[in-house]
């Protein structure tokens, strides 16, 4: 679990900058927030998900994680529509001005919430039912992925896009990016980094 929450931030720092870290851990705080009190209906299963596994009881079993999974991502798209309509409120009252809000990293981040509860609660069953083995293996394989895929988002992000999808940036004087594939539709600048001009 380490490898992927802090393989992300070093893969952020490497390839984008210290500025946007700062924005990236930010954003991933505030999702976690939402990970962490839903990982709680997860973990009040626990023990009785190891009773009814030990009693070999799989329809009590069954139902009850089916509950608790069915709660947690009832949670989490409650908690996602909240973050994605005021997250720049939120993030507002928190910081003030200090970093800027990008919504875009934020949608991104409410995906992950959203995926990281429904993997809390199987998670939680294989663990509940002594299959750590299994659970360790696949904890393993994804944190690798996931390091992966923000390597490829990193780049992706700081050149523009992944041809034949990459989109052109302009800069002006201010020093600041102008998205010009996107400019009636999207006017938002942001500020660059010293990574940026290598």
């Amino acid at each position: 679990q380490s490898l992927a929450v802090q393989g992300m931030v070093l893969v952020v720092g490497a390839l984008l900058g210290s500025v946007q870290v700062v924005v990236f851990s930010v954003l991933r705080t505030v999702a976690n927030v939402g990970k962490q009190l839903l990982g709680l209906v997860a973990h009040t299963a626990w023990p009785e998900l190891t009773r009814l596994d030990t009693e070999k009881d799989y329809r009590r079993l069954s139902s009850l994680f089916r509950a608790t999974l069915r709660s947690s991502l009832i949670g989490a798209c409650l908690l996602t529509i909240g973050f994605y309509y005021f997250g720049g409120e939120i993030i507002g009252l928190w910081l003030g001005d200090a970093i800027p809000y990008d919504r875009t990293l934020m949608t991104l981040f409410l995906l992950y919430m959203v995926q990281s509860v429904f993997w809390t609660a199987c998670g939680n069953l294989l663990m509940a039912s002594d299959r750590h083995q299994t659970y360790s293996w696949v904890l393993i394989v994804s944190s690798v992925a996931a390091v992966v895929l923000a390597w490829i988002g990193a780049l992706s992000y700081g050149t523009g896009g992944i041809p034949p999808f990459a989109r052109r940036f302009y800069v002006n004087a201010t020093p600041r990016v102008w998205d010009a594939d996107f400019a009636n539709t999207n006017t938002r600048t942001a500020p660059l980094t010293g990574n940026d001009w290598r």
